[in-house]
C-alpha cells in the first residue's frame, strides 16, 4: 500500500514537472516570436530601400557571377590594380593619393550578396529581405545569448527588446553593403555561445569550433574583432577562469586573429593614405588619438542618442555623425560634454555596478567595443551594432537590480538616469527606428543632378572646374548604369572660392583661396568643412602637399604652391588641344541654383572667380 502511495506520489510530481517544462517552453517560445514580430515590424520599411552609393558599384562585381571576383572584389573598392584607371575615367579626382588604397577582405559577407544575384538579381526587395531575415536571425540569437548571460528568460528578453529597438542599427538593416555588420555579430554571437559551452567543459571540439567561427566572424567584418572583448571577459568577469586557462584561451584566439590578419596583408588589403579611414596596425599613434577623441562622444550615442533629436540639415551639434564636420570650438564643446555625461552617469551608477559582475561584464566589453569602432573619419550609429550588444545588456541589468535586491542602493539621482535611459532606449529609439525605415530616400536624384551634364556631352571632352562632390561622383557612372563608360574630368574641389586665369591658349592656372572658417558654438553646419572632409576619401590631407606634376588623360597638372594649409593653392593646368576646340566643353557648378552650368572661358590673362558654398 505504502508502495503505490510513493508511485502515485511520484507520478503526480513527474506530471507536475512535465506540466511545468510545457508551459516554460510555450513561455520561450513566445519570447522568441514576440523579438521575431518586433524586428518585423521594425525593419520591413527597408525593403523599398533599393540600391545605396556602395551597392551600386558592388552591383557591378555580382552581375559578372563570377564567385572568385565577387568573393575577392565586391568590398575592394580602390588599391593598386584600380587607381590609374579610375583617374583617367574622372571616376577619382586626379588629387588622389598615388597609394592609395581602400580595400576591405569580407569573403562571408560577399557570398551572401552573391547568391542574391544568382537568384534574384534584379529585384533589390529580396535582396533587401535577406537583409531582414539576417537581422531576425540575430535578434533572436541575441535572446539566446543573453539567457545564457542573465540565467533568466525574462530578463534576456528585457535586453533583447532593447537591442532589436535600437535605432543605429538602422543603416545595417536598409542598406545593403553594410549588412556585412549583421553577417559579423551572427558569426559572433555564435562565438561567444561556442565560448561557453569550451569553458564550462574543456572540450577539444568547441576550442577548436569556437575558434573556426570566430575567424568566420573576422572573415564577414573588420569590426567583428570587437567580440573578443566579451570573450575575454566573460572568462575573467562571470567564470573568474584561472590565470593559466585564461591566458592559453585568449593566446588561441589571439593566434587566430594574427592569422587573419597576415592573410588580410598578403592578399593586399587594407586601408592607406585616405583620412577617411585608420589602419590601427599601420598608424597605431593616430589610432591612439582617435580613440581619446571619439570613445566618448560613440559611447554618448549609443546611450543617450542625441541624434534622434537634432535634424541634421539644421545643427552640427550634437549629432555625432557630423562631429568630425565642425569647427574646434564645437569640437572641444561636445567632447567635453561627452565626457561629462559620462561622469554623470558614472556617479550616478558605479555604486550599484561595481559589486555587480554582470553589469561589470557588459560594461568593460562595451568600451572594449568601442576601441574598435574609433577607425573611420565620419561618426555613425552603424558602428556601435556590437556597443549596442554590451549596452542593451547593461540597462536590462539594471532594470534588474532595481527590482530586485538592490533597490535601496537606488537614489533618486540615478532612478532618474535609468527612467532616461529606458525612455530614450526603449521607447523613443524603436518609435525613430521605424519612421527611418518608411521614410524612403535615395541617393540617386543627388546623384544625377551631379552628372546629368554628361548625357549631352555628344562625344565631346567635358571638364568641370570646380568639383561640387568628388566622394558622392564616385558612384554616378553606375547609377546611370554606365560603369563602363568615360566621365568628365573635374579640375579642383569646390569647397573654397577658386580664381580661374586664362594663362594661355591650352592652359588655366586655378587658384584656389581659402575661405574664412566659422568659428562659434552651436553654428549651423558649414558647408566649406562638410565638402571638404568628404573629399579626405582619396587623400590624408585635402589636396596634394608638395610641388608636384601630373599627366591625367588629356591634360597636365602642375601643383605650384600647397605647401602650408593656410596659403591659396596654385595649380596650372595644360591641355592637348586649345582651350576653345570644339572636342571640349566645359562646366562649372553653382552652388546657388546646385546644377551645372556651362562655364566660359576667360580670354588669355582674363581671371574668373567662382563662388564656394554659403
Amino acid at each position: 500500500m505504502r508502495s503505490t502511495l510513493n508511485l502515485n506520489s511520484e507520478k503526480k510530481s513527474t506530471n507536475h514537472q512535465l506540466r511545468h517544462e510545457q508551459k516554460q517552453n510555450w513561455k520561450v517560445a513566445l519570447y522568441f516570436f514576440f523579438i521575431i514580430v518586433l524586428g518585423t515590424l521594425l525593419s520591413k520599411g527597408s525593403i523599398h530601400a533599393g540600391f545605396l552609393l556602395d551597392d551600386l558599384i558592388q552591383r557591378r562585381v555580382y552581375l559578372t557571377h563570377n564567385l572568385q571576383l565577387s568573393l575577392l572584389r565586391a568590398f575592394s573598392f580602390i588599391d593598386g590594380s584600380n587607381l590609374g584607371w579610375l583617374i583617367e575615367r574622372g571616376q577619382i579626382p586626379w588629387w588622389s593619393h598615388v597609394d592609395l588604397k581602400i580595400s576591405f577582405f569580407r569573403p562571408v559577407t560577399a557570398l551572401t550578396h552573391y547568391l542574391d544575384y544568382v537568384y534574384w538579381p534584379k529585384s533589390s526587395e529580396l535582396m533587401h529581405l535577406q537583409s531582414i531575415l539576417w537581422f531576425l536571425i540575430v535578434c533572436s540569437l541575441v535572446l539566446f545569448y543573453y539567457e545564457k548571460i542573465f540565467r533568466s528568460w525574462k530578463t534576456a528578453l528585457v535586453a533583447a527588446f532593447l537591442f532589436t529597438a535600437d535605432f543605429n542599427h538602422y543603416s545595417p538593416i536598409a542598406w545593403l553593403a553594410d549588412r556585412n555588420r549583421l553577417i559579423a555579430l551572427f558569426f559572433g554571437l555564435l562565438t561567444l555561445l561556442t565560448h561557453r559551452m569550451w569553458v564550462n567543459s574543456s572540450k577539444s571540439f568547441y576550442r577548436f569550433l569556437a575558434l573556426f567561427l570566430f575567424f568566420t566572424t573576422l572573415l564577414s567584418a573588420e569590426s567583428g574583432v570587437a567580440v573578443l572583448g566579451f570573450i575575454v571577459f566573460y572568462s575573467v568577469l562571470l567564470k573568474r577562469s584561472d590565470i593559466k586557462k585564461l591566458s592559453l584561451m585568449v593566446l588561441d584566439y589571439i593566434v587566430v586573429f594574427i592569422f587573419w590578419l597576415v592573410i588580410y596583408a598578403a592578399l593586399g588589403y587594407g586601408v592607406a593614405n585616405t583620412g577617411l579611414y585608420i589602419n590601427p596596425v599601420a598608424d597605431p599613434v593616430r589610432y591612439l588619438g582617435l580613440i581619446i577623441e571619439r570613445i566618448p562622444i560613440l559611447f554618448i550615442e549609443q546611450w543617450l542618442k542625441p541624434s534622434m533629436f537634432v535634424p541634421r540639415n539644421l545643427w552640427s551639434w550634437p549629432d555625432p555623425s557630423l562631429y568630425s564636420l565642425i569647427e574646434a570650438p564645437d569640437k572641444y564643446l561636445y567632447w567635453t560634454a561627452s565626457i561629462a555625461a559620462i561622469f554623470v552617469l558614472w556617479k550616478a551608477l558605479h555604486r550599484i555596478l561595481r559589486k555587480d559582475e554582470v553589469a561589470q561584464y557588459f560594461i568593460v566589453s562595451t568600451f572594449i567595443a568601442l576601441f574598435f569602432a574609433s577607425t573611420t573619419k565620419i561618426i555613425d550609429g552603424r558602428l556601435l551594432i556590437f556597443v549596442g550588444l554590451g549596452t542593451s545588456g547593461l540597462v536590462a541589468q539594471l532594470l534588474v537590480l532595481f527590482f530586485g535586491k538592490k533597490k535601496k542602493q537606488f537614489t533618486y539621482f540615478s532612478i532618474c538616469i535609468l527612467i532616461l535611459s529606458v525612455v530614450l532606449q526603449g521607447i523613443l529609439s524603436p518609435i525613430r527606428l521605424y519612421n527611418s525605415m518608411v521614410q524612403k530616400y535615395s541617393f540617386s536624384d543627388e546623384l544625377e543632378i551631379l552628372t546629368d551634364f554628361e548625357k549631352n556631352a555628344e562625344g565631346r571632352s567635358q571638364f568641370v572646374i570646380n568639383s561640387p562632390s568628388m566622394h558622392y561622383v564616385a558612384y554616378a557612372p553606375f547609377v546611370r548604369n554606365s560603369g563602363s563608360s568615360t566621365s568628365a574630368q573635374y579640375l579642383v574641389p569646390g569647397y573654397n572660392p577658386i580664381l580661374v586665369k586664362r594663362v594661355d591658349e591650352n592652359a588655366l592656372q586655378i587658384t584656389i583661396l581659402e575661405k574664412p572658417e566659422v568659428k562659434s558654438y552651436f553654428n549651423k553646419l558649414d558647408p566649406k568643412k562638410l565638402y571638404e572632409d568628404l573629399e579626405l576619401t582619396f587623400n590624408k590631407s585635402d589636396f596634394p602637399t608638395e610641388v608636384s606634376n601630373f599627366r591625367v588623360r588629356n591634360f597636365y597638372v602642375e601643383v605650384l604652391k600647397s605647401h602650408n594649409k593656410s596659403d591659396s593653392k596654385i595649380i596650372n593646368f595644360k591641355f592637348d588641344e586649345k582651350l576653345s576646340s570644339k572636342s571640349y566643353i566645359w562646366y562649372r557648378w553653382d552652388w546657388k541654383k546646385r546644377k551645372y552650368e556651362i562655364f566660359t572661358i576667360p580670354k588669355v590673362g582674363e581671371e574668373v572667380i567662382i563662388s564656394a558654398p554659403n
